[in-house]
């Protein structure tokens, strides 16, 4: 499978169009091999990670019919799967209550006409649907550590695509003009933001599978290899929201796994593990950074290069936070409706802004209501992961984390903090001391 997606990767960088087929076939076998097998072995899940992990580079090769299809397939594979399976089993109400706060703020847009309309209510509404069907799918399912690492090797496979893609159509660093920006050239011409995004989930699950010694893509050394070159191309994009998000997760899951561990050998564990990752992101970092002639290391501090002197280091997404707060105190009850902040909040430069924060987004789009639904999907799986047994509580968190993190610099934009949010309300169908992982599946 490997192989099989390493040459995926280099047929769609000598013939992009191709990716549109490899879509479409993927949303026709998921959808019988699901509907065919009653979702056995949650075969939905398995579809609706592949899917994730597809996402970008279907969008960077223009292989999608829409846009937002990255979240309406993964909706169709959970839907189907929870139609099709015979499990009686209770649906959170709570999620659906945190999708129709969202609903009566339809009521105040006023778009200029109905093409804009529809386009960015589903840029705006698509991802909380996405949330809220992932998080009914997988409240309290229980899935044994096997099924699980299965999911994230899902997700994995596209991104090996994605890598090799990456690697063929970019310039050589050497070749490439840096500034202290996010770099669409090293992006290979689609938006840093939504790539780093991508390889960032990429390193997260490789880092779950390097601690708990149940590898994501196939063992050790392949992984530790597909670490370093994950990070090289995270790190070229010169986007850091897609490669701190990893970091700040890895650190709960380590961390939290030390203090909840009854184990006297955790420290050694949490050592090794620490010294074996931070090697890797040691090299990655140093390599770009040397290629970059030190502009990488300006861009994470914020840093003019040729001034040296500090600048905004949120580059503009303060103002636009800023701007939409703003506008929830003008209309504090319903908001301005979904997708009114890109025509009302704009940049210093006077161009239409996009929120990247989903937090201020839906303060500014739904008033009072998006303030309810903020809250309800906070602190729901919170308080859902501090049921667990302490043991079982590191992954699911770390999980909420990441996905919490993405919110706050990417909004929305891709399906992955939707998908993902529902793996952290799973049930682990496995030994306590284990935590939900381990190599013996």
């Amino acid at each position: 499978m490997i192989g099989l997606h390493l040459v995926i990767g280099y047929i769609i960088s000598v013939a992009p169009g191709s990716s549109f087929y490899w879509g479409v076939s993927i949303l026709v076998m998921g959808t019988l091999d699901i509907a065919l097998n009653n979702n056995s072995q949650d075969r939905a899940a398995k579809w609706a990670a592949y899917w994730v992990g597809l996402e970008v580079m279907l969008r960077m090769t223009n292989g999608n019919v829409v846009w937002e299809a990255g979240k309406y397939g993964a909706i169709l594979f959970l839907s189907i799967g929870l139609l099709s399976e015979n499990i009686g089993r209770s649906w959170p109400k709570r999620y659906f209550t945190y999708f129709f706060l969202l609903l009566p703020s339809l009521l105040v847009v006023d778009y200029p006409n109905f093409g804009l309309a529809r386009e960015e209510i589903s840029f705006n509404l698509s991802g909380p649907l996405l949330l809220t069907i992932s998080a009914v799918y997988f409240y309290a399912r229980k899935v044994k550590g096997k099924e699980l690492v299965a999911i994230f090797h899902s997700v994995s496979l596209p991104l090996i695509s994605l890598l090799l893609y990456l690697f063929i159509v970019t310039p050589s660093l050497d070749d490439i003009e840096f500034g202290t920006e996010s770099n669409f050239q090293a992006s290979g011409g689609f938006g840093p933001n939504q790539v780093s995004t991508a390889i960032g989930l990429a390193i997260f699950l490789i880092i779950i599978g390097l601690f708990y010694k149940s590898y994501v893509i196939r063992n050790l050394s392949i992984d530790l290899v597909f670490l370093v070159f994950f990070a090289i191309r995270g790190f070229a994009t010169f986007s850091r929201g897609g490669m701190i998000g990893p970091l700040i997760a890895g650190v709960i899951l380590v961390g939290y796994s030390a203090i909840s561990s009854k184990r006297s050998t955790i420290l050694v564990s949490v050592l090794s593990f620490f010294l074996l990752v931070g090697t890797v992101g040691a090299f990655g970092w140093n390599f770009v950074n040397d290629k970059t002639q030190g502009r990488l290391k300006d861009r994470y501090e914020g840093r003019n290069y040729i001034t040296g002197k500090a600048k905004d280091i949120t580059t503009g997404r303060k103002e636009i936070m800023l701007a939409e707060l703003n506008l929830f105190y003008q209309n504090p009850i319903l908001g301005i409706g979904p997708g009114m902040g890109t025509l009302l909040v704009t940049n210093k430069m006077g161009n239409l802004a996009h929120s990247h924060s989903e937090y201020t987004r839906l303060l500014a789009e739904h008033g009072i209501l998006g303030v309810a639904a903020l809250i309800v999907m906070i602190v729901s799986p919170i308080f859902y992961i501090f049921k667990l047994p302490r043991e079982q509580r590191p992954l699911p968190m770390a999980i909420l984390v990441f996905v919490l993190f993405i919110l706050a610099h990417s909004s929305m934009r891709l399906a992955v903090p939707g998908f993902f949010y529902g793996l952290c309300l799973i049930k682990p169908n496995v030994s306590a001391k284990a935590n939900g992982i381990r190599k013996n599946h």
